[in-house]
């Protein structure tokens, strides 16, 4: 009897005694990536990391002797573990790194995959260059043309040349991380090709590298049995809900560099832009640099071109012959009073949300930040031609009429906030282009710090509340068991 006693209390305790101080429940499995080794953490592979192949595109040294050529670069895997730079970690010890001194290069790492046949897949992976002329901890030498891109080939090739390859936007995150998703629909041999390229061709520095960490490719539509779609099936993909109907609007006509430019309204999504403007959701996020579905009301987005720009009559460079009758002079400058559109001027459209989980992307619950500073320099001058700060509401704000050349526009997050994303962005602007540009800050340790004391409290009292509970179940067994001893004893 008194055996059972003590196994009852036993029981009890270990049921309802205290916490283990320290120890968390297990995360929940990861799934859905299709990538092998996608943060670099294993190594042991020819580019330093497991599971990944090296590429390069070699390009002799012109006669002109200038930067336009290639040279076979060097493949190493950074890693906390030997005391390399965190700041060219994204997550976890390691990153993949491609390098090369003084001589440009173009190359980069790839992995052939398995996927499901006909499905659509979305292919996301952070970046970061970092060129200079000195030594570990420089500063990156923002002025340095780089580029990186991904790219998927639907077919499961590993030619990275191949004239189907599906390829992102081209970013320079120059000194920061950035992350660039690209998507395509896999072929019927259920196979793609992923390949993570930088191009450092045109420049010349010490030190030129590029990083890569945190790659996923994830199955983003169901599959379709096959790469080809049927007779007279739509080749954009639909909706998975019940669409919202909304009134079609009207067109915009076409600038004068002969884009059309939409700017989004309260209920749009990018499956009704593109419906009603008779494209794709991928050719809208492709024409203006978006890395996901996710827009605000006010942005400017560009939804097509026309055939043919609108051009401007040239001014006659001569007086015409009026046999004698005076003609009204041409003006050459517009009335007093009146406002002159820069004609083909640049846009840059620019919005601070609140990256409350800290993944660097824009999700579907995350709002906009107040406080925040927008500052666009011209790197030519080195000169801030504009600046905005962000009211949490007219987001994103366009900077317009920027002639066409090379800027950075940067971001700072207000106090009680951290930088989530990289705070600068290089951008090369042609006549009549529009970009977009997110980015993200998530509410410091400070800021936040009431909730998780709140939090760390109530875990101590439930630690306190059961320990104590522990040892009254003792007691009482202890108790018990006394009393049984006195009374066999009688």
């Amino acid at each position: 009897m008194l055996k059972k006693i003590s196994f009852y209390a036993l029981a009890l305790f270990l049921l309802l005694g205290p916490e283990s101080p320290g120890v968390e429940a297990a995360p929940p499995a990861q799934s859905g990536n299709l990538i092998v080794n996608s943060g670099f953490e294993t190594t042991g592979g020819s580019t330093g990391a497991a599971s990944w192949l090296p590429w390069w595109s070699e390009i002799a040294k012109p006669a002109d002797e200038s930067l336009n050529y290639a040279y076979k670069p060097s493949w190493n895997v950074d890693s906390l573990n030997n005391n390399d730079a965190q700041a060219n970690i994204y997550a976890g010890s390691n990153s993949q790194r491609v390098v090369n001194n003084w001589d440009p290069w173009y190359a980069g790492v790839k992995q052939v995959v398995s996927a499901p046949a006909g499905a659509k897949v979305r292919l996301t992976a952070y970046g970061k260059l970092w060129a200079s002329a000195g030594d570990w901890p420089a500063p990156a030498d923002t002025t340095i043309n780089a580029r990186m891109f991904r790219r998927i080939h639907p077919d499961g090739s590993e030619n990275q040349f191949d004239n189907v390859v599906v390829w992102s936007g081209a970013i320079n995150p120059m000194g920061g991380w950035q992350p660039v998703s690209v998507e395509a629909t896999v072929g019927k041999d259920g196979k793609v090709g992923v390949f993570l390229a930088a191009d450092y061709r045109g420049n010349s520095r010490k030190f030129m590298a590029s990083y890569w960490d945190e790659i996923s490719l994830v199955v983003v539509g169901a599959s379709t049995g096959g790469n080809t779609p049927a007779p007279g099936a739509t080749t954009a993909p639909q909706p998975t809900s019940a669409p919202v109907f909304l009134t079609p609007f009207t067109l915009p006509t076409p600038g004068p560099d002969g884009n059309i430019i939409y700017i989004v309204q309260p209920g749009d999504t990018l499956w009704r832009i593109a419906g009603i403007a008779g494209t794709t959701v991928d050719q809208i996020k492709a024409m203006n640099g978006l890395s996901s579905e996710i827009i605000s009301v006010g942005q400017r987005l560009i939804i097509g071109k026309s055939a043919a720009a609108p051009t401007q009559p040239p001014a006659p460079t001569a007086a015409p012959d009026t046999g004698g009758a005076t003609a009204a002079p041409n003006p050459t400058t517009a009335p007093a009073g009146t406002q002159v559109a820069n004609v083909g001027a640049a846009t840059v459209c620019a919005m601070l949300f609140e990256d409350v989980n800290g993944n660097a992307r824009r999700d579907a619950n995350e709002g906009l930040v107040t406080g925040g500073q927008f500052t666009v320099v011209d790197t030519t001058t080195g000169a801030p031609v504009q600046t905005y700060t962000t009211d949490g509401i007219n987001e994103p704000h366009c900077f317009e009429n920027l002639p066409a050349g090379a800027y950075t526009i940067s971001s700072a997050a207000p106090a009680g906030f951290n930088a989530t994303t990289a705070s600068t962005t290089p951008l090369q602007l042609e006549t009549g282009s529009l970009s977009n540009v997110e980015f993200g800050a998530q509410r410091s340790a400070a800021a936040s710090g009431g909730a998780e004391d709140n939090a760390g409290s109530r875990s101590r009292l439930r630690i306190a509340l059961f320990g104590a509970a522990g040892v009254m179940f003792l007691l009482l067994a202890a108790g018990v068991a006394g009393f049984l001893i006195l009374r066999q004893q009688r």
